[in-house]
């Protein structure tokens, strides 16, 4: 495969029968020491592409994330963390909600690709889409709209997309939305490359400008390890020019923002606690709405490029994955180094021809693996990046900043229905003068408890309604009053999509539905919960 197999849609899928085939083998029980092991088909990571393949989403485009939300939104924060992304079977559901779906069985991988009008008339109307004097362009919207990037079934569903995941073996099969090794090296290569000129001072300027010569440079792509360095190198600098004025602090907590969430992304799994699952979701949102505030729109870089779908993917999918999921064990760093030894190795050392270059490479990687006085380059690196890490400040507890709260609070509410489990009680956070702080700081509060979520016993769309149920709990006790936020309002939706809001007990509301009992400063009085939880 190295040498000799395309990578195409039509070739991938190839695999297909002989992959559903293999399940029945890697399913059964094994005996290891005297414990019996149960073997799930359980998750799917993978760049970008890979991703794309295995869900039957398209291939970059508009709607490049298997979320679902289009590209031109990846920098509408509320949109992106409002988005519930689908199972592999609501995938399926959806595609054959229609009828051209019946392709598939002619070959045509792609049934939703280039369609005449007539057919679109036909998919719509089979969804029950009222196409009445609508003209192509509307139809193909309309149509793209539905599906939002879904072009087929998901890969092991092609054989047969009337039957379910567990149908063909794999009920709890699911694919991540993220993969951070990529995304954490391109958030951090964008950032430097634009974060100089988003600096008024032009002395200040001119040492950005240096920063990212001596880092980024001409380099196209930077390698995990080194985006890692960097950007605990751009903390340290920005820390230092901040205390020396010449930066604002903004610039100065958004690359600490990025710190805390690479820390926790490469942390081990024996760190993965109640606390760094609630932290990286704060830090995550704290540096979209950073990154919002001090960037705006880039001048080096395309707006699409630099919101695009590793901001994404980082900012909205990285946590929703570590609630169950060690984000370190999906990290392919290791892997990647090895497929980079290969390349270079059949680069410099073959005659490039297919018959050769597969035992070539594996005999001169297997020489290289087995010699005694190679070093370790993961170690070396590792070591590296915790010197500059050590370098650092002390962690503190996330802060949402009061005026967030008081500016957007649909913003910041979006985000808190994503933690609801921690909002009940008052353990895990609190209301000061700098905004609403929460206790979860590697250098704070001791937090030895195991998450309630795991990959073995959960997944991710039962995390998502658990989640949703515990937001319900979180209104109900704040239209009753046993639990204070630091809101005059909040929103939420009705079975068929209708946007209601949701007032404390105290104060009357005028007609407009606006809460009229106390001033705006209502924010940050009194506001800490209750034990009634």
């Amino acid at each position: 495969m190295l040498g000799q197999s395309p990578s195409t849609d039509a070739d991938q899928l190839a695999y297909t029968k002989t992959r559903l085939e293999d399940f029945p083998c890697s399913q059964t029980s094994h005996s290891s020491s005297g414990i019996i092991l149960h073997n799930k088909i359980r998750v799917f990571s993978g760049d970008g592409p890979a991703r794309q393949f295995e869900s039957g989403q398209q291939r970059g485009g508009n709607y490049a994330c298997i979320c679902g939300v289009p590209a031109k939104e990846h920098q509408n924060i509320e949109c992106c963390l409002r988005q519930k992304q689908m199972s592999l079977d609501e995938r399926r559901l959806m595609v054959i909600s229609g009828t051209l779906w019946q392709k598939l069985k002619e070959g045509i991988i792609n049934p939703f690709a280039n369609l005449k009008k007539e057919e679109l008339v036909d998919e719509l109307e089979a969804r029950g889409v009222d196409t009445f004097l609508m003209k192509r362009a509307e139809l193909q919207e309309q149509l793209n709209t539905i599906l939002h990037g879904i072009q087929r079934p998901p890969a092991l569903m092609t054989e047969d997309p009337n039957l379910t995941g567990s149908d063909i073996g794999i009920p709890d099969y699911e694919i991540l939305g993220c993969e951070p090794l990529l995304d954490i090296t391109n958030v951090v290569q964008n950032l430097i490359t634009e974060l100089p000129h988003h600096i008024e001072d032009k002395n200040v300027r001119q040492e950005f400008e240096k920063f990212y010569n001596t880092t980024i440079g001409d380099k196209n792509q930077i390698k995990g390890s080194d985006a890692r360095l960097y950007a605990f190198k751009l903390s340290k600098f920005t820390e230092t020019k901040f205390q020396e004025g010449k930066i604002e602090k903004s610039i100065s907590d958004l690359v600490s923002s990025l710190v805390e969430i690479i820390r926790i992304c490469y942390s081990p799994s024996q760190m993965r606690t109640k606390g760094t699952i609630l932290r990286l979701y704060n830090q995550c949102f704290i540096f979209a709405v950073l990154l919002k505030n001090t960037i705006g729109m880039p001048k080096k870089m395309k707006s699409r490029k630099f919101y695009g779908s590793h901001f994404h993917s980082l900012t909205t999918h990285a946590p929703e994955a570590y609630r169950i999921f060690c984000l370190r064990s999906v990290i392919p760093e290791q892997k990647e180094r090895g497929f980079g030894d290969l390349r270079r190795i059949s680069e410099n050392t073959s005659n490039r021809q297919l018959t050769y270059i597969i035992d070539n490479a594996v005999m001169r990687f297997n020489a290289q693996q087995n010699d005694d006085y190679k070093e370790d380059a993961l170690l070396v690196q590792e070591s590296v990046i915790s010197q500059q890490a050590r370098l650092l400040p002390p962690a503190s507890n996330s802060i949402i900043p009061a005026d967030w709260l008081c500016a957007r609070p649909s913003l910041v509410q979006s985000h808190l229905e994503r933690v609801a489990y921690f909002l009940i009680g008052k353990d895990w956070w609190r209301i000061s003068d700098d905004g609403m702080e929460f206790f979860e700081s590697p250098s704070g509060k001791s937090d030895d408890n195991i998450p309630e979520a795991h990959f073995r016993s959960s997944s991710l769309l039962q995390e998502y309604n658990r989640v949703k149920d515990i937001w319900m709990t979180v209104i109900q006790k704040f239209q009753s009053g046993h639990l204070k936020l630091p809101f005059n309002r909040l929103k939420k939706f009705d079975k068929k999509g209708r946007l209601e809001f949701c007032y404390p007990p105290e104060g009357p509301t005028s007609t407009d539905g606006s809460n009229q009992s106390e001033p705006s400063d209502r924010h940050f009085v009194n506001l800490e919960p209750t034990n009634g939880i």
